[in-house]
């Protein structure tokens, strides 16, 4: 984290996210006029038995009046370059990578919020899978009611409304061996991560939903080879897990996109190719098959592109320490050239690293009012196009995509 970062998070953090900017400048007003009172009680008794002898008490208590528009004015000062400061040293949020990066590889130590929980190289076939439905949270009328009264807040707002959908969260970290992953997962309904992570939702059924989940998480503890210590991948995680998948076209180029206003989490930020969560339609019996989730999702949110799904790689798992959002990295090497590409996307294509509105709808709404950006996949042309397009890519994107470029790397040089 830079010095401006820490400063920002010092100093403006808890007055503009906690007190608000204006309650931040009160604060500020009351102790600078404490402070100047102090420093000039001497000087402004002197002049107050000089103007008024006979009336010094009086006359004090006038010239503290005076005082006081200069205390406020001095701190409207202090506080607009306070807030000036945080604005500049938090936009982008993540954009010391625009700085850093315009000359050097991606590295994971340089992205602010990212956790790399685990890394490597894997086809489809080695991502196993176990789910647990003996875990499942209940999806009752209580639960139910709730979401009724958040979809008519999101109806008054014209948002777009959430859906019941079975959706899969890890309850233990994942269990690497030399040639595969083991995951376990237990069901989640996307409606209880959106009540819990919706401001508009009702605070009892927050609460109704977090007393499901400790105790869930109890009977889960019970079971010795799902027992978990890890502080964030465990049986209390509520976060259903996503994908996050580079696409590269047969020329070498790759899609970034902006995400929408309607998702759950860092509207309006940019992200990879496409991502999303893994649903009940990825899932055969007792276990969830990620190549599949990642044709979905491809399906739902571009078009079909000629692509082999033996193609698809897993780069990793990673975790956003400000969102929680846990996501499986992913990178796809398709055969569709750019212009291929591009026709699922818009008419008017205006050429790689030129930012571009979505004009054709896919089959989910949720990217409908996205933008994109198509970009050479190497290291120097990602950052320059952050850096002039002022792109503020989430971790996991930068994470996904700093582990696509190692594994491209290696599969260059013969290494896997």
């Amino acid at each position: 984290m830079n010095i401006p970062d820490v400063v920002g998070d010092l100093i403006v953090k808890k007055w503009d996210k906690q007190l608000g900017f204006v309650k931040g400048g009160i604060i500020l007003f009351v102790f600078l006029e404490s402070l100047i009172l102090l420093v000039l009680e001497p000087n402004l008794l002197a002049l107050a038995i000089k103007l008024y002898p006979k009336r010094t008490h009086e006359a004090l208590l006038l010239l503290k009046i005076l005082v006081l528009p200069f205390s406020f004015i001095f701190a409207l000062l202090i506080a607009g370059c306070l807030k000036i400061f945080h604005l500049l040293s938090n936009k982008p949020h993540y954009s010391i990578l625009q700085k850093s990066l315009t000359t050097s590889p991606f590295t994971l130590s340089t992205i602010p919020q990212s956790e790399l929980i685990v890394s490597f190289h894997l086809k489809s076939h080695q991502v196993v899978t176990r789910i647990y439905d003996e875990y499942s949270l209940k999806f009752d009328n209580y639960i139910q009611t709730a979401l009724n009264e958040l979809n008519a807040k999101k109806v008054a707002q014209r948002k777009k409304e959430i859906y019941p959908a079975t959706n899969f969260r890890l309850i233990h970290p994942p269990i690497r061996s030399e040639s595969e992953v083991e995951l376990h997962m237990a069901p989640i309904n996307f409606v209880h991560f959106a009540i819990l992570n919706d401001e508009n939702a009702s605070p009892s059924a927050k609460e109704y939903i977090q007393k499901q989940i400790k105790q869930t998480a109890l009977n889960i503890h019970r079971q010795k080879h799902l027992h978990s210590d890890h502080p964030t991948i465990n049986a209390s995680n509520y976060h259903p897990l996503g994908i996050e998948i580079v696409i590269l076209t047969n020329d070498g180029k790759t899609l970034l996109r902006q995400r929408g206003s309607n998702v759950m989490l860092s509207k309006m930020a940019w992200d990879v190719s496409f991502s999303g969560y893994c649903g009940e339609a990825d899932r055969s019996d007792n276990e969830l098959d990620l190549g599949l989730a990642v044709q979905h999702k491809l399906r739902k949110e571009i078009g079909i592109l000629p692509a082999d799904p033996s193609e698809i790689i897993f780069t990793g798992l990673h975790r956003n320490k400000v969102t929680g959002a846990i996501d499986m990295l992913g990178l796809w090497k398709t055969e569709a050239t750019t212009e291929e590409l591009v026709k699922f996307l818009t008419k008017d294509y205006p050429g790689t690293k030129r930012v571009f509105q979505t004009a054709r709808k896919a089959e989910e709404p949720f990217v409908w009012d996205t933008k994109n950006l198509i970009v050479e996949f190497e290291s120097i042309e990602i950052s320059k196009a952050m850096k002039d397009g002022n792109l503020n890519l989430i971790p996991e994107a930068l994470a996904c995509i700093e582990r696509g470029l190692e594994v491209t790397a290696q599969s260059a040089s013969g290494l896997s």
